[in-house]
């Protein structure tokens, strides 16, 4: 009987050990988590900035081409 009591003392304890490694998985893929959201942020804001560069420069490059153009004319 004391066996008995003993063992179901430490399941509860197994049980109570449980929780926190439980809560520190779920806290570990949260962090895991929104390291890789921010991770994906950073590369849009990149690919972003990219276009935005590449747009310009494809503009500038237009312009350029016109005022090289107007002058041939003229």
């Amino acid at each position: 009987m004391v066996q008995l009591c003993s063992c179901a003392a430490i399941d509860q304890a197994q049980d109570l050990n449980d929780w926190p490694s439980l809560s520190f998985q779920q806290t570990a893929r949260r962090v895991k988590r929104e390291k890789k959201k921010k991770k994906k942020k950073k590369k849009k804001q990149k690919m972003k900035q990219k276009q935005k560069q590449k747009q310009k420069q494809k503009n500038t490059e237009g312009r350029n081409e016109t005022e090289e153009s107007v002058c041939k004319r003229r």
